[in-house]
């Protein structure tokens, strides 16, 4: 992603519209007595409004759409005026959240929040977004993007019985940093649906993305989860939701990604854990995650960035991304394939033993093009001593690559 100052209004402002196959399907997941007072947080060019109109599903009550984008606002008032209880609010939902959280609630909240990254918000955003988390029993984390408090907040203004509906990175599912946010969703509903897609919804952001459906339901008495794999957005044209049985979802922090498979493959799981015969990664050898780039935009580089700053003295080869292996080997013939495919297979590895003054010219005006964009002052760049120097760059004896669904061990 490019740095803020470069960055298109579509990105700073997470403004990634949902495509109207995704609003639609979902509008008819929401149970029809949840159409009575629904929130829109970021009601963006009004496609969720739409589907609940040609649906006829239009809230008895009304809806408060918000948006912070005044043109697509404007358009979305002129669209639904014929509605009187269309309350379409020009402003920034943290700044409503602030003025209304405590006595508005709505039984129904659907929508696509944004996806900004913390250094993206504004001060006030990130005081409210503290106040957010801190106040329901989470710890304020510059790693969080504004999603997290948008589904915090949302969940405290669901009504009894009602439904909270979005369409949410995929990341949930396993980070670290979601992991309070997993355990304040486990105790604060009742069942949890989860859709995912194995290609992707947003491909011009690479953000894996899933729909979220929530519910606090009176007639249940554990709080329960259900995970559906499909193969993409056509695959939700006759798709039956309640196809599958809920699983119990435990109060404890765990990943979701367990709750892909059934109750009978976990405990198979579950016992072939305990077998003597099988051991773990961690009795064979040092585990440890990749390398931490800061930016992996700015460190890993094709083929032509590499030759036009003369970098080709400070890159290593790379493996970026899980989908440039392909089979069980990846061998300095399958790297070089990369290379001429203009891939981003080299990463950049500055000198720590060299001073900046002595570095040649067209690593400096790397560097400084690097600075044009603010990479200094991302989170993980700007602690370091000399931002552009990733501070641990070590070779393996494998890869592991845990976002396939096969096992992979790459030489």
């Amino acid at each position: 992603m490019k740095r803020k100052e470069n960055a298109s209004s579509q990105k700073l402002l997470g403004a990634y519209y949902t495509p109207k196959i995704i609003a639609e399907t979902m509008v008819s997941w929401v149970r029809e007595e949840c159409f009575n007072n629904v929130l829109e947080p970021s009601c963006g060019d009004g496609v969720f409004l739409e589907c609940m109109e040609m649906s006829g599903h239009w809230p008895v009550q009304g809806i408060d759409a918000i948006e912070i984008e005044n043109e697509a606002a404007e358009k979305v008032e002129r669209r639904f005026a014929a509605h009187d209880n269309c309350n379409v609010v020009n402003g920034d939902f943290f700044a409503f959240y602030h003025e209304n959280g405590q006595r508005n609630t709505y039984s129904l909240i659907i929508g696509n929040p944004p996806y900004i990254r913390y250094q993206y918000l504004t001060a006030m955003q990130r005081g409210i977004l503290s106040e957010i988390l801190v106040t329901h029993g989470m710890k304020e984390n510059k790693l969080i993007n504004a999603w997290v408090a948008f589904m915090v907040a949302c969940v405290q203004m669901l009504a009894d019985n009602g439904t909270i509906a979005f369409v949410i990175p995929a990341e949930i599912l396993q980070v670290a940093f979601a992991e309070e946010l997993r355990l304040f969703l486990a105790r604060h509903l009742t069942t949890i649906t989860l859709v995912t897609f194995k290609k992707l919804v947003f491909p011009e952001i690479e953000q894996e993305v899933l729909l979220f459906i929530g519910e606090k339901r009176r007639d249940y008495e554990q709080t329960s989860i259900r995970i559906y794999e499909l193969e993409d957005l056509d695959a939700l044209h006759g798709f039956d939701i309640n196809a599958q049985e809920f699983q119990p979802l435990g109060h404890v922090k765990e990943k979701w990604t367990r709750y892909f498979i059934t109750s009978e493959e976990a405990g198979l799981l579950r016992d072939l854990s305990h077998d003597k015969r099988f051991c773990q990664f961690r009795d064979l050898g040092l585990i440890n995650v990749g390398i931490t780039t800061g930016d992996n935009n700015f460190f890993s580089v094709t083929e032509e960035i590499a030759e036009r700053y003369e970098l080709e003295s400070v890159v290593l080869p790379l493996i970026g991304r899980s989908a440039h292996a392909h089979s069980i080997f990846f061998t300095s013939e399958d790297w070089q394939h990369n290379v001429k495919a203009g891939k981003k297979a080299q990463l950049v590895y500055f000198p720590d033993s060299v001073s900046y003054q002595d570095y040649p010219e067209k690593h400096k005006e790397y560097i400084l093009l690097g600075e044009e964009n603010k990479i200094n002052e991302g989170y993980k760049c700007s602690i370091r001593d000399r931002w552009y120097i990733i501070p641990s760059v070590w070779v393996p004896d494998a890869f592991f690559l845990r976002r396939n669904n096969f096992i992979q061990s790459l030489y």
